[in-house]
């Protein structure tokens, strides 16, 4: 983006809070060298508390990060026509992200349990859906993609 690249979606998205936080650049150096998306989040929290961020500076700029992750994402589909073709093949199907990480952005369940759940005749996607908007489910998963058509 903008003459630069990341690793990841997740790396942009927090590399553009540790500067709308005012953080040095050995911490944002930290973001940048973290190898894994999902340790991103971690390594975050990890730092805020070492460094006694007051929560409020962080949830102050936390609101933005869905904006960042957007516009992250729109660049990378834009840039590589096999995503936009996989995206656009998925038609009106509910895309659920099974990986592990952040629970806010993921569904904090694996693809097996998901399709488990979906062989009971009592549940349904609006079921599941409101199940993870309250997140029961009670760990995260290995990384991998569900979609289920509604």
């Amino acid at each position: 983006m903008k003459g630069e690249r990341y690793r990841s979606v997740e790396h942009y998205a927090y590399e553009k809070l540790f500067i709308a936080l005012k953080l040095d650049d050995k911490c944002i150096e930290k973001i940048q060298t973290t190898v894994l998306p999902a340790d991103v989040a971690i390594m975050a929290r990890r730092y805020f508390k070492k460094q006694e961020i007051p929560e409020a500076n962080i949830e102050a700029k936390m609101a933005k990060m869905d904006r960042w992750r957007q516009s992250a994402m729109k660049h990378k589909i834009a840039q590589n026509e096999y995503l936009q073709q996989l995206l656009l093949s998925t038609g009106d199907a509910l895309l659920i992200d099974c990986c592990e990480g952040d629970p806010m952005w993921t569904c904090a369940s694996s693809e097996r349990e998901m399709q488990r759940l979906l062989t009971k005749p009592y549940v349904g996607p609006a079921d599941l859906i409101k199940w993870m908007r309250n997140k029961v489910f009670s760990f995260i998963p290995w990384n991998s993609l569900v979609l289920f058509v509604l």
